[in-house]
Formats: C-alpha cells, structure tokens, sequence
C-alpha cells in the first residue's frame, strides 16, 4: 500500500470525492468529525494538519488525518475539540496502525475517541468508553414516549420546565439555525464562565477555535457538511445556544451553554428536546452527544457508540509512562479518596490541554 502525506490545505478536489465516496459508503463512519470538511475547515486556522493519502492498486482506499507536533506526534485533528477520531478507509482494507504511522514519519498517534470498531488498533486500547446518541429517525413523540417508559426523569422534568418557563416567562421560541455572531459570542462568553467555574482550561482561551466555529458557521445550510448554531429564547431572552455540526442525517451535540441565571428552568435540556423536535425538518437521524460524564446525556440518550483510547507509539518508554500515568488518573477518578488525589492531577490536565489546544 502507498502512503503518501500532504497538507491538509492542499487537498485536492479529486481527493475530496474520494475520502467523500469512502465515507459516505461506511455507516461506523457517519459522524461529522469524518468529513474532509472538517479536517479543511481545521486546517484552515491551523498549520499543522496533515493527511496520509492511501492508495492500492492505482485507487484511493482511504485517509488518514492528524495534527503533527514538533516532535513528530500525531493527534487527532481538531486535538481535543475532537469526539469521533480514526482512519478512513475502504471496507476489507487491511491496516498495520505501526507501518502507518512509520510511513507517516510519526513516532506516536494518540486518541481518546477512536471508534472500536476499528479492530485494527485493538491492541493499542487503553480504556474503552461510549459516546451516547438519541436516535431520532421515529420522531419526537415517539422519542418523548420511549424516554418516559425507560423512567428517563430529566425527560420528564424539562417538559415541566418548559410549562414553567412558559408561564412565568413567555412562550419558548427556538430557533433550528441561526447566523447571528451576537449569539455565538454569548456562548463563548457563557461557556468560558463555565470553563472557569469548573477549574477546566477553556478552549476559547485559544483564538483559533473560535475561529474554526466561526468558518463552519459559514458553510451554506445546504451543503452536505455544516456548522449548525441553535438558540432557544424563554420569552424574549436568550436562554441557551448550541454550536455543532450537521453531516447528512447525524448532528453532533459539540458546543451547549446556557445562561446561567435562567438554570431553574433547565434551558439547555429544553434545548436538546426543542433539537430533537426540529429533527424532521432537517433530515436528522441522530444526534450524537459526545464522550462524557454528565449525567443528562444517560438519560437522553437511546443507545451508544463504543470508543477506545490509546496510543500506538514506537517509543517504548514513553508508551509505557504514559499508559501508566493514564491508569492512575482513572485510579485516582474512582478512588474514595477522589477529592484530594485529583488535586495534582487538575493542575497536570490544565498544562496538557494548555499545550494540546495551543
């Protein structure tokens, strides 16, 4: 098989079609994260995306994207803004992760959201986690009935908000797209308090993603590939604001906030039902809600997306360092003494991400 890497900025629309062809003929590969469009749009406000072309008997057989450090490590494009990671091929390719990443002049990829389903890297997995999902192809009452008869109470509950806010505020008015730049600042500004509050370094502390929020926002509604901002007004006042993004029948819950005063009322659960409402008009399937702890994603969600987190890295010491250190902070996240043994652990993350956003 031949490898070939290029800048991601110089894809081709020949290659375009063809990572398109690929993607769109492998449903495990349907999330927004797959799409060249992404990987352009990133590579847009980045200068260290890249993509390895591989190619078989004279035809394209698949892609693989990532961001290059300076030592030579890969990353996931986007790095942590990134929910679904892996290579995109053709059905039945066979795929050696370590010869890739030889031929790529990596000496490590690192991911913390590759789908399983991709065996190939199995033996690279560290933990195994879920990415949870609505599927919303049956529409919103059949959706609101399943979510009650599985005893979902957040459900339950933001119906009851809604009719309080109604009552207390005005009529709930949502807004399926909007391109207001006013409305995206308020998220940034919503979402960095949050960040603060939550001792989490913001990833809008950095300017080249609120960059690449505002590129994927200019994408025509019409396109295959969209950024997709939602708003959600309790009466006439903003309450809560989505930023994701939209590929063919799938959006991708990405960027929620809300504002925080109005939380009695549960604005960005209203939000996500609202979402779920609109699908119809929009042609949406599914809604992917992300990797994450937060308990209202389990009561939400109707199914979920197997994802591993890993290494391949053909240095074996700091594979080995890094695996362990990967399993004590799991240890430390489980532990009765979490509190005070995630102390350190807080401060090491925020240096992290500090050096994988920058």
């Amino acid at each position: 098989m031949k490898v070939t890497t290029i800048p991601a900025k110089d894809l081709s629309t020949d290659l375009v079609a063809a990572w398109t062809d690929i993607q769109s003929a492998d449903p495990s590969l349907d999330s927004p994260f797959f799409r060249p469009e992404f990987t352009q749009a990133v590579a847009a406000v980045r200068d260290d995306v890249e993509v390895a072309v591989l190619e078989d008997a004279d035809r394209y057989v698949g892609f693989f994207p990532f961001q290059r450090s300076r030592a030579n490590v890969g990353r996931p494009v986007g790095g942590r803004l990134s929910d679904f990671q892996g290579v995109v091929t053709r059905t039945g390719i066979g795929l050696d992760p370590a010869q890739l990443l030889r031929q790529c002049r990596l000496t490590g990829w690192y991911f913390d959201h590759l789908i399983a389903s991709q065996t190939a890297f199995s033996p690279f997995h560290w933990t195994r986690d879920c990415s949870p999902y609505i599927d919303v192809s049956s529409g919103y009452d059949a959706y609101v009935a399943n979510r009650r008869a599985a005893g979902a109470l957040a459900v339950t509950q933001s119906l009851k908000k809604k009719r309080k806010s109604e009552n207390q505020l005005g009529p709930v008015r949502f807004e399926a797209r909007t391109a207001d730049m006013q409305v995206l600042r308020t998220l940034v500004d919503w979402k960095s308090q949050q960040y603060s509050r939550s001792n989490i370094t913001s990833p809008f502390s950095f300017p080249w993603t609120v960059a690449l929020l505002e590129r994927l926002l200019q994408i025509p509604d019409n396109a295959e590939f969209t950024g997709l901002m939602s708003a959600l007004y309790l009466g006439d006042r903003l309450a809560a604001v989505h930023v994701g993004m939209q590929s063919g029948g799938v959006v991708h819950w990405w960027f929620p906030a809300f504002d925080p005063e109005l939380s009695k009322y549960s604005p960005g659960s209203q939000m996500i039902l609202e979402m779920v409402r609109a699908a119809a008009t929009r042609g949406i399937e599914r809604i992917d809600l992300g990797k994450g702890p937060e308990l209202y994603k389990r009561s939400f969600m109707t199914g979920s997306i197997p994802l591993a987190e890993g290494a391949v890295d053909s240095r074996a010491m700091t594979r080995t360092v890094r695996q362990a250190w990967h399993h004590a902070h799991h240890w430390a996240r489980a532990s009765r003494l979490r509190r005070p043994a995630l102390i350190p652990w807080r401060w090491i993350m925020r240096v992290r991400d500090h050096l994988q956003f920058r």
